[in-house]
């Protein structure tokens, strides 16, 4: 009604396993893959897809890496390379909210 979508219902993804972010944070020694930072276990550490899932990456160890919360909220949905820049990312014109009040 008055033009708006119902939104589509968001996907919950499971938690990875105890011994699987055990594993992750033994494999990369405490310290972030993509800035080198040493992390806290409880409050710095967040488990990160290389490919992500958005992507067609799996939860296969070989796919996840340790990394600090400030780097995984940053690189987002991006590949491990487009965030490091390795490869260039897709141009997308991004139209603002309120571009039809200002004629854009």
């Amino acid at each position: 009604m008055f033009g708006h979508r119902t939104p589509a219902p968001i996907r919950q993804r499971a938690y990875l396993a105890r011994e699987v972010r055990a594993v992750v944070w033994d494999r990369c020694g405490g310290r972030c893959v993509y800035c080198g930072r040493a992390m806290n276990p409880f409050r710095d550490f967040t488990v990160d897809h290389v490919v992500p899932v958005h992507r067609g990456g799996s939860d296969d160890l070989s796919n996840l890496v340790g990394s600090c919360r400030h780097c995984n909220f940053a690189k987002g949905a991006r590949s491990a390379d487009a965030f490091l820049g390795r490869t260039p990312l897709p141009r997308r014109r991004h139209r603002s909210r309120w571009g039809w009040l200002i004629g854009r």
